[in-house]
Formats: structure tokens, sequence, C-alpha cells
């Protein structure tokens, strides 16, 4: 039986993948850490424990003496400061993990270097100038035009990220974030916006799998509209961001190997640009649409990670273009064909409403 140890496990993503893991066609046995003493209680592993946060000294200490007390064979990290803390100390870390290589870590995890080697190499992505000082925020009003995206260079969730038409506005936003130095000014995207979710080993792009995000939870309690939080979200087939989403990949690393997460937005014309990319875990909401829809794109990552051949029917799964993810707080997801949402509202339109089974 494979032995999993999932931190954050408290956090929707983690909840997510330990749901993924329950519903595989082995059974494995799960041990969960959360630093939160109140999120620990929501983790769905086999066993919870309460554990040092990741930027603690015992932190990696902790970690190890929880491997050998529950004879754990794998280590998956799921929250992005984890990520960067447990790839930084790997070598140290008493059990496997499945991650992409530290200096890739370290260069996806910063939005600036990541789009500056992008447009080194022509992958498409939106013009982006670093926020130092006024007269750099100055020049991408300038430049890039208005409206600017605002946003730190590191951190998920869209965090510190603001859409802004007036330069007394961002740099009123940046004030509020002591963010000069931190922040970065991008070309604001209008259009479509999809998650890519890929499993790579030594090069191979083993399973992907694409969504189109439709709407945000709270999304109106946002300055810029983003929370990070898919409410509602549709599988899609979409060659050009499959593609543009690989490059990016590869343009960061020749060779990649895990997982890497990345987020597309498109231009007015709906020319797919990459904004950022997330190594070594999955997008939140897509371990949601996994779970919902019987997608094992976290079990085949679990038999890649350990080496172990993935049968064909589950290799080559894919959620059916047009499942609709519906998420809110509070219930659990659902997935249900786009043509359903069409139905009922049609039916409503002409019978004033519909009683819904």
């Amino acid at each position: 039986m494979k032995r999993v140890l999932v931190t954050g496990a408290g956090g929707s993503a983690s909840i997510g993948f330990t749901r993924c893991l329950k519903i595989a066609p082995e059974k494995m046995f799960t041990v969960g850490t959360e630093c939160n003493e109140k999120f620990v209680f929501n983790s769905e592993t086999d066993v919870k424990i309460l554990a040092p946060p990741a930027k603690s000294p015992s932190y990696v200490d902790v970690l190890n003496e929880i491997i050998e007390k529950y004879d754990l064979g794998f280590l998956h990290v799921q929250p992005d400061v984890e990520v960067g803390v447990l790839s930084e100390n790997r070598q140290k870390i008493k059990c496997p993990m499945f991650l992409p290589s530290k200096v890739t870590i370290n260069i996806c995890q910063n939005k600036l270097e990541s789009n500056r080697i992008w447009q080194e190499k022509s992958v498409p992505t939106g013009r982006t100038i670093f926020i130092g000082n006024k007269e750099d925020l100055k020049e991408a009003f300038d430049t890039i035009k208005p409206p600017l995206w605002v946003r730190a260079i590191k951190g998920a969730g869209g965090r510190g990220s603001l859409l802004v038409q007036k330069f007394e506005h961002a740099e009123n936003w940046i004030d509020y974030w002591s963010g000069w130095g931190n922040f970065i000014a991008s070309e604001y995207l209008p259009g479509a916006n999809c998650g890519w979710d890929a499993i790579f080993k030594d090069g191979d792009l083993i399973a992907c799998q694409t969504k189109e995000r439709l709407e945000y939870m709270l999304s109106r309690a946002s300055p810029s509209g983003i929370t990070g939080t898919t409410a509602i979200a549709k599988s899609v087939n979409k060659k050009d961001v499959n593609k543009i989403a690989e490059d990016a990949v590869r343009a960061v690393d020749p060779k990649p190997h895990g997982v890497f997460s990345v987020d597309l937005k498109a231009d007015k014309n709906g020319n797919f640009m990459v904004t950022e990319i997330n190594p070594g875990r999955f997008l939140t909401s897509s371990l949601h649409f996994f779970y919902t829809a019987k997608n094992l794109m976290p079990y085949i990552y679990l038999k890649i990670a350990y080496n172990e051949k993935v049968p064909e029917n589950i290799l080559n799964q894919k959620t059916p273009e047009g499942t609709i993810l519906i998420r809110s707080l509070d219930s659990k997801p659902i997935t249900l064909q786009e043509t359903k949402l069409k139905e009922l509202i049609a039916d409503r339109e002409k019978n004033q409403y519909v009683v819904v089974e």
C-alpha cells in the first residue's frame, strides 16, 4: 500500500488532491500536515497533524519525524510556499518527492524572471515592466498603456493584483503593499482565462488537461475580480493553449520533470498568452475537477513518481470537453455537461420555472 504525506492538508487544493487519491483504483494510506490550527480539522487524510509553518526552523525536521513515524514513502507538496521551501531542502527530506528542478522552481516562482525568458524565447506573453520606483511605473503607463495589470512578482492566488486605469491608483496601491521593487506591471489581457495542468517525466509530456475559468468565488469582494479560487470552470481542448503552455514550460526547462500548471489569458483578439507557471503542484480547482469528473491525473502523477506503469485506459483518460465544474462555499463541487445548463435556461424561459433533478 502506498503511504503518502500531503502538506497543506487542510487547504482546498490538498483536500482535492486527497479526494482524488481516495477514488484511485488502489487503496492508499495518507497523512496530512497543516500549519493552521483551525484548518487542520478540514483535512480528509487518514491522519491529521498540526505541524510548524514552512518558514519555521523546525519544519524539515518535523516532516522527517512524521515520515519515519508513519513509514511514509512519498511526499506531495501543494502550497506554493511549501513547494519553495521543500525544493530548497530536497536533499534533507527522508522520502521521495516528484518536483521540478530547484532552478526551474525558482524561475517559475518569479513572475518577472519567467516573463523575461518567455519574451527572449518568443513564447507569447504580455508585455511586463519591473516596478522598482515611480519612474518605472510612469514608463509602464507610457509604453504599455492603461489599463495595466499590477501585481506582486511572487505569490499565489492573484497576490497584490489590481487592474488600474490611472497612475495615481497604481501608485497608491503599490504604496499600500510596500511593493516598490516587488511588483510588476503587465499588459491587461481581457480575453478567455485558461489553466493547463501537466505531468512530465524526464522531459516527456505524460498527461495534460485544460480548463477555462468562467467565474471566481467572491469576485465582487476583490478589487481585481480575481480571487485565485475558481467557482465555475469548463473543460476544453484548445490546441493553441496546449502548445503555448508546453512551449512556456520547455522555455524555462528543456527537460521538465514533475507537475507544472500554467495560467494563460487571451488578448482582445483572442490570442492566448502565458501569465505564469505554478511549478510542482496542480491548480486548486483542477483537483476538484479531477475528483468530481473521475479524471485520475493525481493518480497518474503518483504512479509516475513511483516509477510504475500507468494503465492505458487511465493514461488516455480526459475530462469530456464541455464538462462544467461548479464550486461554492460550504458545498461539495459538482460537474455536469454544459448542454444541461443551456437546457435548464431554455426550459425556464419557456415554463417560468424548472424542477431540477
